[in-house]
């Protein structure tokens, strides 16, 4: 969740106090000002997290959290201030910004959460964008499309250079030809019957909670909204906590906690010749936007097998509240050209996630076409198998 009014108050008030040079007064000042409770080092709210360091440098080797506790807060903004002579440096540092463990690393695993990071290890820029306060909001997005388990699994890599876990697709000619002609499996399977079933079905979902989406569409949290209407219509209508969002969006009490699972898609089909994963994803129509699309590894593995089939099921969301919907295949032309790779923060073990262009989504939704060039997705896919 990113408040961006308390945030930017948060920002002002730090920067208005450049040159304070002082560590405990600035913390307490900030602490009086947004009413802050405090856990060791840590001072928070319900809106952020934030950790001040006294520092001679903007690059200073001052431990700054250990990873366990970082888990625990990594899902609220989490900004570290450094205060220097001149001026106070703040710097976004959940998990997706920290490139290394420094202290008891040698301990750090997977299924050993162990060791603490320096600022020295939070990354100045991501993707290209400054790690500075007017980008914190952007950053924070990107945050919310990489879980800590890739994040983890990332760090491990990077400070023990080892092979964390088997997150790579490694394939052989058998299962790399499969995911070559997969295109031709997809475009089999769109002009089948099973296909208009997939639409049809989903459509009736959608619209047996239309009033409801609509009322999610209105939540600015751009992750909570995705993983509300993702939970909307993928459980099944005696679910509780299905009706308990439903009764939170309709009286606007406090929204259930979701715990959304960390798949290749939301929700799966199966008939004879054909396994059918299918992700969703929303999108209010008048906001720009780039949503995470998919681990990249993870569909050439779950695409290796000569019957899958992936499927985007978009549900876009008008100014005026009016819902469309289209059923879409991953090889779509328009897709696979405006399609971003995100691998830098990958590590050795993993090919990243792949992040799709919110105007082409819209394009999509409003044209309601699939256009498969199957020519194209083998060189798309070809690309991907060997990066």
């Amino acid at each position: 969740m990113y408040n961006r009014n308390e945030i930017s108050k948060l920002v002002k008030f730090i920067q208005d106090n450049n040159g304070i040079n002082d560590k405990d007064k600035l913390k307490n000042l900030v602490k009086d000002k947004f009413s802050l409770s405090e856990d060791r080092s840590i001072f928070y709210n319900d809106y952020f997290s934030i950790r001040f360091s006294k520092a001679k440098t903007d690059k200073p080797s001052n431990t700054v959290l250990s990873l366990s506790k970082l888990k625990l807060i990594d899902d609220k903004p989490f900004i570290v201030c450094l205060v220097l002579k001149q001026n106070n440096v703040l710097l976004l540092s959940n998990s997706t910004f920290i490139s290394k463990i420094s202290h008891s690393s040698h301990k750090l695993s997977l299924s050993n959460i162990k060791g603490s990071f320096n600022a020295s290890d939070i990354l100045r820029s991501f993707n290209e964008i400054k790690n500075e306060p007017t980008n914190f909001y952007s950053l924070f997005d990107y945050h919310t499309k990489i879980s800590f388990q890739d994040n983890l699994a990332r760090i491990v890599n990077e400070t023990n250079e080892i092979q964390a876990r088997d997150l790579k697709y490694k394939g052989n000619v058998e299962k790399n030809s499969i995911i070559i002609n997969s295109p031709l499996i997809a475009s089999k399977f769109i002009s089948s019957k099973n296909y208009a079933l997939i639409k049809e079905h989903l459509d009736k979902k959608v619209y047996s909670i239309e009033n409801d989406l609509q009322l999610a569409a209105l939540i600015d949290n751009v992750n909570l909204r995705g993983r509300l209407i993702e939970y909307l219509l993928t459980s099944e209508e005696n679910d509780d906590v299905r009706k308990r969002i439903i009764y939170s969006l309709r009286n606007k009490t406090s929204l259930p906690e979701l715990f959304t699972d960390d798949k290749l898609g939301d929700i799966d089909f199966e008939f004879n010749d054909f396994i059918v994963n299918v992700d969703i994803k929303s999108k209010l129509l008048s906001l720009k936007s780039a949503p995470k699309a998919f681990n990249v590894d993870k569909m050439l593995e779950f695409l290796s097998s000569d019957t899958s089939v992936y499927l985007i099921f978009l549900v876009g969301i008008s100014e005026n509240n009016k819902i469309k919907t289209e059923l879409v295949s991953i090889f779509d032309v328009d897709i696979m050209k405006s399609t971003r790779f995100q691998t830098h923060w990958a590590g050795r073990d993993s090919r990243g996630v792949a992040q799709f262009n919110g105007d082409v989504l819209d394009k999509i939704i409003k044209s309601g076409k699939n256009k498969i060039d199957i020519e194209y997705a083998k060189k798309w896919l070809k690309n991907l198998i060997d990066s």
